[in-house]
């Protein structure tokens, strides 16, 4: 009886064990980001009209982006028109909405491969991202979706041959001074893996 003892419990061990396993749970990892290069920029200001400054990550003058204060003349509204643009080349897309704007994004957001919330991804653009509107009677104004934003950042994309590296630009805009500064720029180590805005 000691023998048929020990055999069923065994099988009752065995038993209990199968049931009362449960599956352990897949975790899906998170996406995969990059590592980012950075470069100070020295607090590069966009610079009066008939100058422009440039970023050229590679070093291989093709710039992947071209800032400038271009005027424009509304003589239907009498008013003269200073737009701080950037321009982005063929190779190097922004986020752009309906309404021809670039978001500014806060430190540590997730600068992603695909479209995003309103924004689609587009090459060679040429974006303002402040405008100071001066009417024939002396008044001023400024407008523009960057607004006096203090280090905020502009994501954007290179394409490359081996893929797109995610990057971004941290930029404050200040009317009062009326100035436009580029501190730093981010851009992945590696292609299509995302990267976080800021440092």
């Amino acid at each position: 009886f000691e023998g048929l003892f020990w055999i069923i419990l065994f099988f009752f061990m065995i038993f209990g064990t199968s049931c009362s396993k449960d599956p352990l749970p897949v975790e899906t990892p998170p996406p995969a980001e990059a590592e980012t290069i950075i470069t100070d920029l020295n607090n590069m200001e966009i610079p009066f009209w008939g100058r422009i400054e440039t970023i050229d990550f590679e070093g291989d003058r093709f710039p992947e982006f071209i800032f400038e204060i271009v005027p424009v003349g509304d003589a239907i509204n009498q008013l003269d028109k200073f737009c701080y643009n950037v321009k982005s080349t063929r190779f190097t897309s922004l986020p752009v909405n309906e309404m021809n704007e670039v978001p500014h994004v806060s430190h540590g957001v997730q600068i992603p491969l695909t479209d995003f919330k309103g924004y689609e991804w587009w090459p060679g653009n040429e974006i303002t991202l402040v405008r100071k509107v001066v009417s024939q009677n002396g008044s001023s104004w400024w407008e523009g979706n960057w607004k006096d934003k203090e280090k905020k950042y502009l994501p954007f994309q290179v394409l490359r041959n081996d893929g797109i590296y995610a990057g971004w630009l941290e930029i404050s805009t200040n009317t009062l001074a009326e100035k436009t500064i580029i501190h730093r720029a981010g851009i992945s180590k590696k292609p299509n893996t995302a990267v976080k805005a800021g440092l």
